[in-house]
């Protein structure tokens, strides 16, 4: 079962790498959410390039999926990167 769900865990793995890394609390949210922006883009690749074997990637048409996946990691990129860093205000 594992070799045919390759896809599906190196799309998680790599997403829970991401979440693991935007809750450290060194603060490092905008990283983790691009690294699990990436997760998508990738698991977007992979279920396009594998068709219908792509394992539980597989769960509408092949379009579809590859689309929604493509603009969730691209929205959740574009999101880490336009929200502002947090700055210190000096306290007068």
């Amino acid at each position: 079962m594992v070799r045919r769900q390759w896809a599906w865990f190196v799309t998680v793995a790599i997403f829970a790498v991401g979440a693991a890394y935007a809750m450290m609390p060194t603060g490092h949210w905008r990283r983790g959410s691009a690294i699990m922006g990436l997760a998508l883009l990738v698991g977007a690749v992979l279920r396009g390039w594998l068709g219908d074997k792509a394992g539980l990637l597989v769960v509408r048409a092949r379009w579809l999926d590859t689309a929604a996946m493509l603009l969730m990691g691209v929205g959740i990129m574009v999101l880490a990167f336009w929200v502002p860093a947090a700055t210190k205000v000096p306290v007068p």
